[in-house]
């Protein structure tokens, strides 16, 4: 039964694309989203502000650090008050987290507080990414010990979902989290091709369609 949605936020249009995919989830499951803001500790502490601070002739960590920090909190808050009021609009029920650290790793630890991770395919810094997925989005989708869900960045209602399957343990449980979404927003695909019995369920013959 999903009824958290651990949804990342980074100011991105992904991001809100992936907040747009939690809020339509989450008024047909009648599930609570969480919006989960990383302060990235990387971009405190990391070495390229060390050797900046030095050159402006700060002392390393003491003062440039510290407004870097309040900074980029300053923002992860103004980023959550737009989600909140996201939520109010869409009548959906919300709580929030802005924990501060490595953002695959601090997005998969807020995962165990959830049923549902929901990323966007892509972040704050699409730029600098030349593989299918973002870095952190890959890391979130190999380590998180929830299932994810990565959306692409514009919104469109889920009607008929497709679920690749290959037996696998993995893809058992691919299989039921896709019927649990399936059956509870109302969007199980119609079938496609004659009955038959695939190394799964009957809900899984349902959402493929068609078998071999």
């Amino acid at each position: 039964m999903i009824r958290n949605i651990l949804v990342a936020l980074d100011g991105s249009q992904h991001a809100d694309g992936a907040l747009e995919f939690a809020l339509w989830f989450a008024n047909r499951l009648r599930a609570r989203v969480i919006g989960a803001h990383v302060v990235d500790i990387v971009s405190i502490e990391g070495s390229f502000l060390h050797d900046v601070s030095g050159s402006l002739g700060f002392e390393p960590y003491l003062d440039f650090s510290s407004k870097m920090r309040e900074a980029l909190q300053e923002r992860g808050t103004v980023l959550l008050d737009a989600f909140r009021a996201r939520c109010e609009h869409a009548g959906v029920d919300c709580d929030t987290a802005l924990p501060m650290g490595i953002v695959a790793n601090e997005i998969c630890d807020q995962a165990r507080l959830a049923d549902l991770v929901v990323v966007g395919h892509r972040g704050v810094n699409e730029q600098f990414s030349t593989g299918l997925l973002g870095s952190t989005t890959e890391s979130v989708a190999r380590k998180s010990p929830k299932p994810v869900l990565v959306t692409p960045i514009g919104f469109k209602e889920a009607s008929r979902p497709l679920l690749a399957y290959d037996g696998s343990q993995r893809a058992s449980a691919a299989l039921n989290m896709a019927a649990q979404l399936s059956a509870s927003s109302g969007c199980a695909s119609k079938q496609q091709g004659p009955h038959c019995r695939c190394p799964g369920t009957d809900v899984g013959i349902r959402l493929l369609g068609v078998c071999e």
